[in-house]
């Protein structure tokens, strides 16, 4: 009887050991195992990543083998009667199993070492498309436009990124016609648009003449040509800085992979490095083989036009594409009231530069002791949306600076919606709503989301999402507040509203770097 119990307990704990270690080798083989033309891409992938997958994919069919082995140890274990001799039998094939899981386990343990030195600290992969260090998201860096990995971008695009703090404008830009002046032109040929006949402001260089941001062909960073014709302009606030190749990037006929470095020689305000150990950030974007000559146009507006709301409203407007942050200023986007004159209050960009936001001014404080704002109280508001003057053919909008809204490749707004920039004022846009003296305190909820807590098998690249039970301030939805806390990787946020069924909902989206195989990772 009690040999008979110990050979239970001792197949449990072998049970025990074995599910452990079946459950790893499930998110193994989901990640590496059973679909050989996806998972391992063979057709499509270096040789160093190919060799790498098959190799963790043959240990893990010895891994499932080894499992195999103990089990059937296991068997001839509770199947003797006592007989010694089946006993010493299966002690030897337990324990040979079991030194063949221990082999094969560190094996996979040495190659993930290997992998991680050689590679800086995550497995290579194709379309890899920052260096994920966590500058992006949990670093400097708020957003970076194109978006690492975006594809098919307009030859004629410029390339944004918003830092999290003021920063050391001269670390950026220099200024080449010497007027004091960071991020302007001198416009010698009179045409009202930055080309390459003008004198402008480029980015800055260190000591020995080396760009502190490099743009260049994604593979050409460090060995060159870097694009060097670009003009540089930013936001008042110094966060935000916009990059513009004076010549179209990529070639008419085949797409072509970027990549821009953003090195260490740039400075925060106080000057100290802006990466610290990081040492820079790098992504890639793929441009297409067009020129965009589309104008942006409103896609969508909170308050509803003729709506009464509480006067702590935010006004959201969405736009059809990205815009160009420096062109989102106080008198380009006009909110007024009864008497007309401006309102006081904010402008914010987010949502990869799609969405821009309005908040009022301070009017009180909520029970958790934070600041309540407000627009005026009782009164009909007005926003304005002003287009951007023309110049050139196509008509593409004069400036920079900008007297107008345009998106990131300089068309002007679409206030009309008919696909044809035609200046202010009949491609301006506004609307007219009501507020009340009313403050909604209601506090939003979580109501899901995606992947659920304790989830396996996770894609390596699709965004997590968060879905709320009402409509959310999208430039509350930033990095600070919604994080990928560990391992480290590049995030960013984005969001969009559900259709116009009740109730209102806004989904945010966690977008990522690829993730690391078999690994965990934790939201917040």
């Amino acid at each position: 009887m009690f040999i008979f119990k110990k050979q239970k307990l001792i197949f449990v704990i072998v049970i025990i050991s074995i599910a452990f270690f079946a459950c790893a080798n499930f998110v193994f083989a989901q990640n590496f195992g059973m679909d050989y033309a996806s998972t391992l891409g063979l057709g499509t992938q270096g040789l160093k990543t190919t060799l790498t997958k098959i190799v963790k994919t043959v240990l893990g069919f010895l891994g499932i083998i080894a499992i195999i082995v103990i089990l059937y140890g296991g068997f001839i274990w509770m199947t003797s009667g006592g007989r010694p001799e089946r006993v010493d039998k299966a002690k030897k094939i337990l324990i040979n199993g079991a030194i063949g899981l221990t082999i094969i386990l560190l094996s996979f343990a040495i190659i993930q070492f290997i992998i991680f030195t050689v590679t800086g600290g995550k497995p290579t992969a194709p379309g890899d498309n920052s260096n994920g260090n966590g500058a992006l998201g949990a670093g400097i860096i708020e957003n970076v436009y194109p978006a690492p990995g975006q594809r098919d971008v307009a030859r004629n695009t410029k390339i944004a990124v918003t830092f999290k703090e003021s920063m050391n404008p001269e670390s950026f830009i220099f200024d080449a016609n010497g007027n004091g002046i960071l991020g302007d032109y001198t416009d010698t040929n009179g045409n009202g648009i930055l080309d390459a006949g003008d004198i402008y402001d480029t980015i800055a260089v260190d000591n020995l003449g080396n760009p502190n941001i490099k743009i260049a062909k994604r593979g050409e960073l460090a060995s060159g040509p870097l694009i060097t014709e670009v003009f540089v302009s930013k936001t008042i606030d110094n966060k935000i800085f916009v990059f513009k190749s004076i010549e179209l990037l990529g070639n008419p006929t085949d797409n072509t992979w970027y990549s821009a470095e953003l090195t260490n020689n740039l400075e925060k305000a106080n000057n100290d490095p802006a990466f610290g150990a990081l040492g820079g950030f790098i992504w890639s974007f793929e441009i297409g083989t067009f020129v965009d000559l589309t104008p942006p146009y409103v896609k969508s507006i909170l308050p509803s036009a003729g709506g009464t709301y509480a006067k702590n409203v935010v006004i959201q407007i969405h736009f059809s594409e990205a815009i160009d942050p420096t062109s989102i200023i106080d008198t380009n986007i006009i909110v007024s009231g009864n008497i007309t004159a401006p309102v006081a209050g904010t402008l914010y960009i987010s949502n990869q530069y799609r969405t821009v936001e309005f908040l009022g001014s301070a009017c009180g404080i909520n029970s958790c002791g934070d600041i309540i704002y407000c627009l005026p109280g009782s009164e009909n508001i007005t926003v304005n949306i002003l287009a951007a003057a023309l110049s050139g053919e196509p008509p593409m909008a004069m400036g920079p600076p900008y007297n107008g809204i345009v998106d990131m490749v300089g068309n002007s707004l679409d206030g009309n919606h008919n696909n044809l920039a035609e200046g202010p004022p009949v491609d301006n846009y506004s609307w007219n709503f009501n507020t009340t003296n009313e403050i909604e305190l209601t506090e939003p909820t979580i109501i899901s989301i995606s992947p659920n807590i304790g989830d396996i098998g996770t894609t390596l690249r699709d965004p997590l999402d968060v879905l709320f039970s009402e409509i959310m301030m999208y430039s509350s939805l930033r990095s600070n507040n919604i994080k990928i806390v560990a391992p480290v990787v590049d995030y960013w946020i984005t969001a969009e509203n559900q259709p116009p069924v009740l109730p209102f909902q806004t989904r945010a989206f966690i977008n990522h770097s690829r993730f690391n195989t078999a690994t965990d990772y934790t939201s917040e």
